[in-house]
């Protein structure tokens, strides 16, 4: 099973906070990246928030065999992570996860080092890292992009 966390992109100081055209562009260009992976994601969890619905409703654009997107009520930025890990634990289908900062960066630690470090993994907005579960708790980095590697 493989995992990608996103980070969602750039977002207005606005109410609801949605995209920016910058956040907006930079998610098309990951999608526009990954697109080509051919990758078999068969659902996308992500927050309620507007920027995290949009990256979600733009990712799912270049994903193959998508079969649902879930708003899931316990990935909000600050939200404690031990009930996504269970139920990531639960599933057999590579997953897309689209959430917020510090939330990601502590999943991804706990994940593949067993402790809740916010700050070890910098996830740059609209970053996406990709995780191999290699057995019961388990979990390999393969690899991490994010849009200022894509920009020319």
């Amino acid at each position: 099973m493989k995992l990608y966390l996103v980070r969602h992109g750039n977002a207005l100081n606005a109410l609801n906070r949605p995209l920016s055209s910058r956040g907006i562009a930079e998610a098309k260009l990951i999608a526009k990246f990954i697109k080509p992976l051919h990758l078999q994601v068969h659902s996308i969890w992500h927050s309620d928030k507007a920027r995290s619905i949009q990256t979600t409703e733009i990712m799912a654009l270049s994903l193959k065999s998508l079969q649902e997107k879930i708003q899931k009520n316990n990935l909000a930025p600050n939200n404690d992570i031990e009930t996504i890990k269970n139920d990531i634990d639960l599933e057999t289908k590579d997953l897309m996860i689209v959430g917020h900062l510090p939330y990601l960066s502590t999943l991804a630690s706990s994940l593949l080092f067993n402790k809740e470090l916010p700050t070890l993994i910098p996830f740059k907005e609209l970053s996406i890292l990709c995780l191999n579960h290699a057995g019961k708790d388990q979990w390999e980095l393969e690899w991490m992009v994010e849009p200022g590697l894509l920009k020319n």
